[in-house]
């Protein structure tokens, strides 16, 4: 019975000493103490390293608070007019691709049939809406489109080949 406490008292004893060791590795540790255990001085880096041990920041870091009230967001400076422009221009959506297939003439009303890229028609009068370009005028063998105030001129006559 003596031998059961003994041993007993031997493994608590052991237990308790592991426990310290652990709380002193993990929850005292300071990294920014010295090697011998002196604790950095208020202001001045220690500059000597500990074998093995190289820290992973520096003195702006340590200078600095990272969850202080004072640090924000800062604003970026407002565009400059050429930043305002090339902006402008990279949100434009791409110019329709249209072909004038047919021009219809009824009763002096003229009306345009027109194929867009994705293959759809649409028989348009001047005024009506296709794909946000809105028919201006419509000739013999031609139409014009207005996008975004950029005329779209569509032709049914066939390009001639320069002969030599």
């Amino acid at each position: 019975m003596i031998r059961k406490r003994f041993l007993l008292g031997i493994l608590a004893l052991f237990m308790v000493i592991l426990v310290a060791n652990l709380l002193k590795e993990t929850v005292f540790y300071d990294p920014l103490g010295d090697a011998a255990g002196e604790k950095r001085k208020e202001g001045v880096r220690q500059e000597k390293a500990i074998a093995g041990f190289q820290p992973g920041w520096n003195a702006d870091i340590e200078g600095r608070d990272l969850f202080s009230k004072e640090r924000g967001h800062v604003p970026p400076p407002p565009p400059t007019p050429k930043e305002i422009q090339a902006m402008q221009k990279q949100a434009l959506p791409p110019r329709p691709d249209f072909s004038l297939k047919g021009v219809i003439d009824e009763n002096g009303k003229q009306l345009a049939i027109i194929e867009d890229s994705k293959g759809g028609r649409f028989v348009v009068k001047p005024g009506d809406v296709v794909e946000n370009a809105r028919l201006v005028s419509v000739g013999e063998k031609s139409a014009v489109l207005r996008w975004m105030g950029e005329d779209i001129d569509l032709s049914m006559e066939r390009v001639k080949a320069i002969s030599r």
